[in-house]
């Protein structure tokens, strides 16, 4: 036990070792002053390559000190150096283990405080490293909030200085006024570094950056100050309403004698996207799109509407209004169906109810309606939005299939020129529906099991896939079931593999954040304020930016995040998750990023007030319960739905669902 506690002074050994010790921390201390983040594993820069003054072999140490513990990363110089003067002073082994135990407690309480602030995910690891904040994140901020984290850690680290022997407040002030002396040298000597460099390269980079300087003052009286015509309402208006004064019946015709005056194409079955010619190896995230011309695919590939469907007949139609009214009239309830509009799966019929009747009195008779109607299901919308009517929809005994195709080929999806419209399907009055997810600008499906979802989250990604390139619209796929979005793990449009790991999908989502924040800065340069007026502006700049030798910017993408079972990321990691997509739905339009979250369990638990308030547009398929309704939708009505794809869209700015 006395070796232990005391070295000979006689012996030469520890003394050797001591001075190994010194070197060792002096070289790991040079390589963390020196990291940069251009070099390995960062970059491919190859050994010889390496900025680090410690060569290959520094440009890794400093990378795994600062990814571990940030700022913190200090300490293991630090302890090398206690254990070699140690050695070499011949102290005491047990002064070292009490002084070294010390200050990895200061060290990791200094890592962890670095990563309470609100940083974006990037500027948290390089500052508190995996070990500060996942500390902060998941176990304190959860727990003790930011505030109380903070009170906590200063009092700690206040113990672990009281604690360590050989260290009071007169050596720490010691010490941080070295390490100022040292920092001002440093910066001294780097400036006089910074005046040996060639002249022409200084002259140079100042030309670039005057040339930078005047582009942007020349663009920034151009920017206009009235509002912009994307910021209309997103869904289009797919039907004109006109009030009658007779009972009619629309006819659904429209479509058939479009289809018969198209050339007709050899269809492709079981095939909503084109199988690549040969599966190639996944790239480190972010993917890049594939090089030469990309064709997009043609509707051609998607299965032909049938030319045999099922409609409901004229003589039906009329028989069915009057027995509505019919039965109306023995509920004591004046009224008279004065239009009747034929969809795919229901059909509405729009009562007019006579004077002094209300329209309370209509919606509570659903259940009565249907018994007496013989129906699968009736939904009542009293009044209907802009006429004075309500609308009693009834389910059809035989429902029509809608095909993709047949919406993609119609024109309110195909003269649209937003990237990102999407086919939604038909409404009530058999019309083709479109919308533009960069004008929702994100969007909330939900709905129970075998409802449609994933039927309809399908239709969205091909809708965007045939119409876009790779270079114009970029995916983020998280499928937590593994099942429904894995097929697309091989279209160019992806800036990373389906993500099937929650945890993952956290990461994935603070990536996005990190790009956002990087997007707000290049259009703050440019003077602009959205994406499309960036890349209108960098296209007009291009050409003068090569003439002066600077490599042009890229064009920006559009990201659109589409996340399969919400339900699976909010059970794993909701903290995490629930603050990346708040900072992206907040944030992101301005600078093309979009979410489509879509969940089978829309409980308050998984969509939150604070989730609801960002998702304007929403689509509800059928639920359980009224209470899954009002979740989804903030009204009663998705419960009344018939399933197999009927939904009920909830536009922005719209207090009515469609």
């Amino acid at each position: 036990m006395s070796e232990f506690l005391h070295t000979p002074k006689g012996e030469k050994k520890p003394q050797a070792l001591g001075v190994l010790l010194l070197g060792l921390g002096a070289f790991l201390l040079v390589c963390l002053i020196s990291h940069s983040p251009l070099d390995p594993p960062n970059s491919s820069r190859s050994v010889a390559e390496s900025l680090n003054w410690g060569g290959w072999i520094g440009a890794y140490a400093s990378y795994g000190a600062f990814a571990g513990m940030g700022l913190a990363a200090y300490v293991w110089p630090a302890l090398l150096l206690l254990w070699g003067w140690n050695r070499v002073r011949c102290q005491p082994v047990v002064l070292a283990v009490q002084r070294s135990v010390g200050l990895l407690l200061m060290a990791v309480f200094i890592s962890i405080a670095t990563g309470l602030p609100d940083y974006s995910p990037h500027t948290a690891y390089a500052l508190g490293g995996v070990l500060g904040t996942q500390l902060s994140l998941d176990f304190l901020i959860p727990y003790l909030g930011r505030l109380g984290a903070a009170v906590l850690l200063v009092a700690l680290f206040v113990v672990a200085v009281i604690l360590t022997p050989g260290l009071n407040w007169r050596l720490l002030a010691w010490l941080g006024s070295g390490l100022a002396v040292v920092w001002r040298l440093l910066g001294q000597w780097l400036g006089r570094l910074r005046g040996l460099l060639p002249t022409r390269h200084k002259s140079k980079a100042a030309k670039w950056e005057r040339d930078e300087t005047a582009m942007v003052r020349e663009m920034r009286p151009e920017i206009s100050a009235e509002p912009r015509v994307e910021d209309a309402a997103p869904w289009k208006p797919m039907v004109e309403e006109v009030d009658a004064v007779e009972p009619r019946v629309q006819e659904p015709a429209r479509v058939e004698r479009r289809a018969r005056k198209k050339k007709k194409e050899p269809a492709v079955a079981d095939a909503a996207m084109p199988e690549p010619a040969a599966k190639k190896e996944h790239a480190d995230p972010p993917r890049k799109p594939s090089g030469g011309r990309y064709k997009i695919p043609s509707p051609a590939l998607l299965d032909e509407v049938s030319a045999s469907r099922s409609r409901v007949s004229k003589e039906t139609l009329l028989e069915n209004a009057k027995l509505l009214e019919s039965a109306l009239d023995n509920f004591d309830v004046a009224g008279k169906v004065v239009e009747v509009s034929p969809g795919p799966v229901v059909t509405r019929y729009e009562v007019e109810p006579a004077l002094g009747v209300k329209v309370g009195r209509i919606a509570a008779l659903s259940d009565d309606l249907a018994r007496v109607m013989s129906a699968k299901g009736i939904r009542i919308q009293a009044p209907v939005p802009g006429k004075s009517v309500v609308g009693v929809e009834i389910a059809n005994q035989e429902r029509e299939t809608v095909y993709l195709r047949e919406i993609i080929e119609d024109e309110v999806f195909s003269r649209s020129d937003s990237k990102l419209v999407m086919a939604l399907g038909k409404t009530i009055s058999g019309e083709p529906c479109a919308a533009d997810l960069a004008k929702m600008p994100h969007l909330l499906v939900a709905g129970a099991t075998g409802a449609g979802k994933s039927v309809c989250l399908n239709s969205l990604i091909c809708s965007i896939l045939l119409k876009a390139t790779p270079d114009e619209v970029r995916f983020i796929m998280v499928d937590p079931k593994v099942v429904e979005l894995t097929m697309y793990n091989d279209i160019p449009h992806l800036l990373v593999p389906v993500i099937t790991e929650p945890k993952r999908a956290a990461e994935a989502l603070k990536w996005a954040v990190a790009e956002m924040e990087a997007r707000y800065q290049k259009l703050a340069k440019l003077g602009v304020r959205n994406l499309s007026d960036y890349n209108a502006k960098l296209a007009s700049v291009q050409a003068e930016a090569a003439e002066d030798g600077v490599e042009p910017e890229k064009p920006l993408a559009y990201i659109v995040i589409v996340i399969d079972e919400f339900a699976d990321l909010m059970l794993t990691a909701p903290a995490e998750v629930e603050t990346s997509l708040m900072g992206l739905a907040q944030k992101s339009r301005a600078v093309g990023i979009h979410i489509i979250l879509a969940t089978q369990r829309p409980s308050v638990n998984v969509i939150t007030g604070v989730i609801k308030a960002n998702f304007p547009s929403r689509i509800a398929f059928q639920v359980a319960s009224k209470t899954d309704s009002r979740t989804i939708l903030e009204l009663n009505g998705a419960e009344r739905l018939v399933g197999m794809g009927d939904m009920l869209c909830l536009p922005r700015g719209q207090g009515a669902p469609l």
